[in-house]
């Protein structure tokens, strides 16, 4: 039996999906699960995995900024050869040294600001990954509630064109026997091709879905998988008082704002510490000679106090510390701003849920009528009571209806969703929601 059979770049996902237990045989009929899709993604989304590296440069940055604090060690070596003057062409002409120094910022306003920021940047960059995990996982469900809505819809698809088929033979067979008019045999003719063309929509829907899905795991868009799961309704949770107060208390954003209002403060420290002193310590020992074997050396040990203090730069630190004021009652505004913001997007995704709760509740009691419909319609056509519009138009309402009641499942679905997203619900690494 040939093995070749598979393309160059099948080989990859079988790689990947051979971690969960789907081997090459199976590969065109595998079946993934929701939580399989989510551990898939939440491993090889190049935005998740960005952001994993830019925490990475944010730790290294904060242990850079922090050694900037500790002593420095350096060692020197120089000779210095006079060319003109009355020791020239003497054997001490030539004078070497070597020196080994230990330098010790002890007040460096700026170096200290600079640690502080580069700390707030390292917990920044730890709330955008934590909002990014957010997003990833509020885009997987939104992509998998529509895949298993599609797969529904391709179902339901089918079976309005089994109906619409079985209408073309009752009309045909009831047209062979002089019952009713040929328009009746043409229209359900008609209706039968455009029953095909919706099926064809439905399954182009499943696709694109499977391509999102694809897309946020990092693969082949076109790489084939089936859906293991079902849309399955349950009551949303949360109060909206409750949900109001949490997302104040947990949207990663704000606490980023927070933390820009910080950073700010640490800038403005940063241009303040041009105003102050700076004061070094230095412990210097070195050897001098007037040969390159140092014979005959003088030894010496130093230790020094540096001051520095440039007192005047002709108002350019208080502009810049003017600015930087400006920039934090911007940032003060921006923070009441998202406040406000965030308050209505929890509005805007609590009605959208009471909506579609209430939109399913009509729904199911407006299947079982068009159900009843359809079957009524069926017997008054084979009994000559009702024409052949009506059996279409009750075929039409239950087809309809039947595809409202998936949609609106799976739009209840996506806004509770939706919901755990604006609330800013943390997510572990791999995917889980952490209420």
């Amino acid at each position: 039996m040939k093995s070749a059979g598979l393309a160059p770049m099948t080989f990859i996902p079988l790689i990947v999906l051979s971690g969960f237990g789907l081997s090459g045989p199976a590969l065109g009929s595998a079946k993934l699960s929701f939580e399989q899709v989510t551990e898939l993604a939440f491993r090889q989304n190049p935005a998740l995995l960005g952001q994993q590296e830019n925490t990475y440069a944010k730790d290294a940055g904060e242990k850079a900024a922090f050694r900037q604090l500790l002593p420095n060690f350096s060692a020197s070596t120089r000779g210095d050869k006079v060319l003109q003057g009355s020791s020239a062409d003497t054997p001490d002409d030539t004078l070497y040294s070597t020196r080994l120094t230990l330098s010790q910022p002890l007040y460096r306003p700026a170096l200290w600001a600079n640690y502080q920021k580069s700390t707030l940047e390292q917990i920044d960059a730890g709330l955008s990954l934590a909002r990014t995990r957010e997003q990833l996982l509020f885009d997987l469900k939104t992509a998998w509630y529509q895949l298993l809505t599609a797969q529904l819809l391709v179902a339901e698809s089918r079976e309005s064109l089994d109906r619409l088929r079985q209408h073309q033979k009752n009309a045909e067979h009831m047209y062979a026997n002089a019952l009713i008019w040929s328009n009746d045999v043409l229209q359900a003719k008609v209706r039968v091709s455009s029953g095909r063309q919706d099926l064809l929509v439905s399954k182009n829907n499943v696709l694109d879905a499977k391509r999102r899905l694809n897309v946020l795991m990092d693969r082949e868009i076109t790489f084939a998988f089936e859906a293991r799961g079902e849309l399955d309704y349950s009551p949303v949770k949360w109060q909206y008082r409750d949900a109001v107060a949490y997302t104040l208390d947990h949207r990663a954003e704000l606490k980023q704002t927070q933390l820009d209002i910080a950073l700010a403060r640490q800038d403005r420290n940063i241009a303040k510490a041009d105003m102050k002193p700076s004061l070094d310590l230095n412990l210097q020992r070195g050897s001098t000679a007037f040969n390159s074997n140092f014979d005959n050396s003088v030894t010496e040990t130093q230790i020094s106090l540096s001051l520095q203090w440039n007192f005047w730069q002709w108002g350019k630190t208080s502009q810049q510390v003017a600015a930087l004021d400006f920039d934090l009652r911007r940032l003060s505004l921006d923070l009441r701003q998202q406040k406000n913001q965030f308050q209505a997007d929890v509005h805007a995704v609590w009605l959208k849920l009471q909506e579609a709760d209430n939109n399913l509740k009509v729904l199911q009691q407006s299947l079982a009528l068009a159900k009843e419909n359809f079957r009524v319609s069926q017997i008054r056509y084979k009994e000559q009571l009702g024409s052949s519009n009506d059996v279409l138009d009750a075929q039409d309402l239950l087809t309809q209806t039947r595809t409202n009641h998936i949609q609106a499942l799976g739009q209840f679905l996506t806004a509770k969703a939706e919901l755990d997203y604006v609330l800013g619900v943390p997510v572990d690494s791999r995917g889980q929601l952490r209420p």
